[in-house]
């Protein structure tokens, strides 16, 4: 398997945890939001 960004984020957005999204695309700023 070619782990690319793409499929990275897509992995994480299938993901059960949206914390885990969340972080990966605002840091601080999803943490407030989660």
């Amino acid at each position: 398997m070619i782990l690319t960004g793409d499929a990275s984020d897509l992995g994480r957005l299938a993901n059960p945890y949206p914390t885990v999204t969340v972080e990966s695309l605002g840091g601080s700023a999803g943490r407030e939001r989660s």
